[in-house]
Parts: C-alpha cells; sequence; structure tokens
C-alpha cells in the first residue's frame, strides 16, 4: 500500500530536482551572457547588462560590485542603483558601495548613497564609520544615507553629532536630518549641541530637535537670555516656540524676535536635499518608482 506511495514520492524529488538543476543552469548561462558583454569596449552594452543583472536580483550581486569600477559613468551608477533595489540583500555590497561615495562623478555618489540608504539598518555600522573618512565626499554621503534609514541608525549618533560639527555645511545640514530621523533617542546628545559656541551648529541642533522631541525650558533658558544673535534663528528652527515648554523664547530680546515662527516642522519632509544649503533640482525624470529622486546633490 505505501510502495506506491513511496515511489511517487521519490518521482516527485527527482522531478523537482531536475527542474532545480536546469534552473540554475539557466541562471548561470544568462549571468554568463552578460558577463560576455562586460567584456566589450562599447559603454552602451554594459550599460544594458547591468540592466539584465538588474531583474535577475541576488545572484548577480558579485557581478554589480565589480561593475561599481566600470570605466563608464552609466555602468557605474546604475551598477549602484540595482544594487539598491534588492535592499538588505545586497549587504555584501556595502563596502563597496561606501567606495563609491568617493566616486569622481557626482551622479554616482548619489546613486551609491541612495542605495545605502536602501540597504538601511545592515549598512548602518559600516556607514557611522564612513562618517569619519578623511574625504568631505564620502562622510556627506554617509551622513545623507543614514539620514534616509531613521530610527535603526541610533548606533551613528556619536559620529552624527561630530559631524554636525564640521566646517562643511552640505556634511552639517545632511547629519542634523540622520539625527532627526533617528528620533527621541538622539535627544540628549542634540540638547548639548543646542549650547555649543558655534552658532550654526546649535541651529543644526535645533533643527533635529525638529521632530524627536522639543528642548526643555531648562535646557533653552541659557540660549534665550543670552545676546546671541542667532537665538532667533534658533527660536524659529524649533517645533511651535509657543507652547508650555518653550515659551521662555519669549523672554529673548525684543530687538531680536522674529515676525513670524515657524511651527508644526515636524510635518516638513525631512529630506537633506530640502534644507541644505545648497537645495538642488529634481526634475519628474528623475524621481524613480519608490519616489526616492535619483538625481540630486548631497
Amino acid at each position: 500500500m505505501f510502495a506506491p506511495k513511496l515511489a511517487l514520492l521519490t518521482v516527485s524529488a527527482i522531478v523537482l530536482s531536475i527542474a532545480q538543476v536546469q534552473a540554475h543552469q539557466t541562471l548561470d548561462l544568462e549571468i554568463g551572457s552578460y558577463l560576455e558583454q562586460f567584456k566589450t569596449e562599447k559603454g552602451a552594452n554594459r550599460r544594458e547588462a547591468v540592466k539584465g543583472l538588474r531583474q535577475i536580483g541576488t545572484p548577480a550581486v558579485p557581478l554589480l560590485i565589480t561593475a561599481l569600477q566600470d570605466a563608464d559613468v552609466g555602468v557605474r551608477g546604475g551598477a549602484a542603483f540595482a544594487l539598491g533595489s534588492m535592499g538588505s540583500d545586497a549587504e555584501s555590497a556595502i563596502p563597496s558601495l561606501i567606495a563609491a561615495l568617493n566616486d569622481s562623478e557626482e551622479s554616482v555618489r548619489l546613486d551609491a548613497a541612495v542605495a545605502l540608504r536602501r540597504i538601511g539598518t545592515p549598512a548602518v555600522e559600516k556607514l557611522a564609520i564612513a562618517l569619519q573618512h578623511p574625504e568631505i565626499e564620502v562622510r556627506r554621503g554617509a551622513a545623507f544615507a543614514l539620514a534616509g534609514i531613521g530610527a535603526t541608525a541610533e548606533p551613528a549618533i556619536a559620529p552624527l553629532i561630530t559631524a554636525l560639527q564640521d566646517p562643511d555645511e552640505r556634511l552639517a545640514w545632511n547629519a542634523a536630518v540622520a539625527l532627526r530621523a533617528v528620533g527621541s533617542p538622539a535627544v540628549p546628545a542634540l540638547n548639548q549641541a543646542l549650547m555649543h559656541e558655534n552658532p550654526r551648529v546649535r541651529i543644526a541642533a535645533a533643527f533635529a530637535l525638529g521632530t524627536p522631541a522639543s528642548p526643555t525650558a531648562e535646557t533653552l533658558s541659557p540660549v534665550a537670555q543670552s545676546e546671541d544673535e542667532e537665538v532667533p534663528e534658533i527660536c524659529r528652527m524649533l517645533p511651535n516656540p509657543l507652547s508650555p515648554d518653550l515659551s521662555i523664547c519669549e523672554a529673548m530680546p525684543v530687538r531680536e524676535r522674529p515676525q513670524e515662527l515657524r511651527e508644526n516642522l515636524d510635518q516638513i519632509n525631512p529630506n537633506p536635499c530640502d534644507f541644505s544649503p545648497n537645495p538642488c533640482e529634481r526634475a519628474p525624470s528623475q524621481i524613480d518608482s519608490t519616489g526616492t529622486p535619483t538625481r540630486r546633490l548631497m
């Protein structure tokens, strides 16, 4: 009675095994054909190969990592974009994507940063280290990527606070957006930054505090009572400065009080491009299917 069933199961297993082997062989042949395209001198052929590899998915990751060093800028950017589309499945590409943050072409640097955003949490540890890289482009890209990862970027708070104090304004603002996205765990460090001697650092910290929490009156009091010319700007960046906890802003020197205070800052999309001193242009054609701009300054 059991013999026919056992025989049927055995046959089914064999058929399934054969199908799997055939699928792997087909995939290997497909990847092999794209590998041949990479050997051609025509950049257009290599760019088409990258598009095909993106459709294959995870098995194509090693070849896409190699493509990040291609001589053609379109191939490098396309490879970064393809890796990002795979999310955490492209975790093995993180070191190569961080290296691509220092690419000679801005478009490739941006594609690499967006890819690291999409990979997400697995990239946080290495991005935190990249915030200390000697090259400014790498630090900017790392902060930009962390800003898109959000709350799970908490392990990067300390280097982000350091980046907040960097003389490079784009890096500092990207760090502020990243800290704002981390949320409440970043508040203690941001409260300390609110007392920094550099007014630009205080403004960036105030912006970052706009979403996770409001600084307390105790924290803000020494700032508001000073003659610092940047105090109005700090209060302008805080969420609803007229709330009970922040009514201390009312005590600021009248000569410097702004006419209008910005409220509900937490409703503004925390996009590094929107708050950078050098805002970037975004055409509809530069927005991908997830709504992420694929070409913009970091």
